[in-house]
């Protein structure tokens, strides 16, 4: 399972984007839902986390048709449904709550369940940026910014958040 790449390309034949199995630094977005699990809000960078599977990177060009940005993909949590579940009650103490016959006191929660989903190219981490001279010479090759929290490392590259397009 997993071997292998599926490359897309633009009509100039440039490659958009490499879709391949393996483990990568990603970033992670999470959402906030309501009492009944509809989210609200948009989704907001969690952090980082690593991910093993389809991981999809996306090249960009300038207008001069030049390699400028190279972004890998990010994942999220998504409600995909509530599982019902049984809490048992504690007093004050933090025993079993237990009802006049001695029986525990229970009541039952619904809960959401998530699952990962790939988000799309928007929410990417840009590992590089390229800015070119007037002969197409690159004259700069990296990141642009860093992560809110501080320096994210993968593989020896420097990773900045958001898209930068």
């Amino acid at each position: 399972a997993g071997q292998g790449h599926i490359l897309s390309y633009d009509r100039n034949g440039n490659r958009i984007s490499d879709e391949s199995w393996g483990t990568a630094v990603v970033p992670e977005y999470s959402q906030n839902t309501d009492a009944l699990g509809v989210p609200t809000g948009d989704p907001y960078l969690a952090g980082y986390t690593t991910h093993t599977g389809v991981i999809t990177t996306w090249y960009g060009y300038d207008s001069l048709n030049r390699l400028s940005t190279v972004s890998t993909g990010a994942y999220g949590q998504q409600q995909t449904g509530t599982v019902q579940k049984v809490v048992p009650q504690v007093d004050e103490s933090g025993n079993p709550a237990l009802d006049e016959s001695g029986n525990p006191i229970t009541n039952t929660v619904t809960m959401p369940v998530y699952s990962e989903v790939a988000l799309d190219q928007s929410h990417a981490v840009t590992l590089d940026v390229r800015r070119y001279d007037g002969a197409n010479r690159v004259v700069s090759s990296g990141p642009v910014n860093l992560p809110p929290n501080g320096t994210g490392v993968a593989s020896g590259t420097i990773v900045s958040s958001g898209n930068t397009g």
